[in-house]
């Protein structure tokens, strides 16, 4: 797992072909029913299981396909630059690069998969309420609604949340940001809907809604783009006591740098 790079996968044959993959399992479980995809993009701890068929015998590249990595944050409102993405890396995010190889020969077994999916995810229940979060850079700092984490004080209670209710939170990450992979502990979320995401992720859109294909199952993790506003589901059921959660981007620099919350759940 890369502790903040995305990727945008795919497998690429000798002709340089994006081979088609089928889909079946996200974060929490199986989709309802397979889904074909060519080049998902993975943020850090998300998951995506996939079938894949080698048709010909050859070599198979998995690469990481060209994409734009939108670090926004480096434009202030006077279009000078201030570098804050964590860290530097030997291969730049977005560019295109192998990531492991494939050698295929001989005759293999080709295994059919059900276009319906054992243990679907349930349908997302009723929401009583909206929550509405806001990501971006303040000063130094990555923020959620203008509050940080604090060292010095780990169970400060930052969101008060009613146990067995179910929200809708809308997550928005400012313009002048970069992606941020948003992980809630403790409880699944299911995706409803993605507004204004750039060019590159809507293209990827299955509906009218701007899901992608990896927000069709349960998720525990959300990649919000500059500029785009997420809506998922969370149940906060099964809570005796009060609990304190976090609610944190997954990149961990940008955990580091303060993008981290406590939900008090009671």
């Amino acid at each position: 797992m890369s502790n903040a790079r995305l990727y945008r996968l795919a497998f690429v044959d000798e002709k340089g072909e994006v081979q088609p993959m089928d889909l079946i399992a996200v974060d929490q479980g199986f989709l309802e029913r397979k889904v074909e995809v060519k080049t998902p993009y993975i943020a850090p701890t998300e998951r995506a299981e996939v079938v894949v068929e080698f048709e010909r015998e050859g070599r198979y590249s998995l690469k990481n396909m060209p994409f734009d990595p939108m670090h926004n944050e480096m434009m202030n409102m006077n279009g000078g630059h201030h570098g804050h993405h964590g860290g530097a890396s030997v291969l730049d995010e977005g560019t295109e690069y192998v990531m492991a190889e494939f050698r295929v020969s001989g005759a293999g077994e080709f295994v059919e998969v059900e276009a319906e999916l054992p243990d679907p995810p349930p349908p997302p229940p009723r929401a009583e309420r909206t929550r509405r979060f806001h990501l971006s850079l303040s000063g130094m700092q990555w923020v959620i609604n203008g509050m940080a984490w604090d060292m010095r004080n780990p169970l400060k209670e930052h969101v008060r949340v009613e146990g067995g209710t179910v929200e809708v939170w809308e997550i928005t990450n400012d313009v002048r940001s970069m992606p941020h992979s948003m992980h809630l502990h403790g409880f699944p979320m299911w995706v409803l809907q993605r507004q204004n995401s750039p060019p590159q992720v809507a293209d990827m859109a299955v509906d009218s809604s701007g899901q992608l294909p990896t927000d069709l199952g349960l998720k525990d993790t959300v990649l919000v783009w500059p500029g785009e506003t997420v809506k998922v589901v969370d149940h906060f059921d099964g809570i005796g006591e009060k609990q304190l959660f976090p609610f944190h981007c997954h990149n961990l620099e940008h955990e580091d740098q303060g993008m981290m919350i406590n939900v008090s759940v009671y």
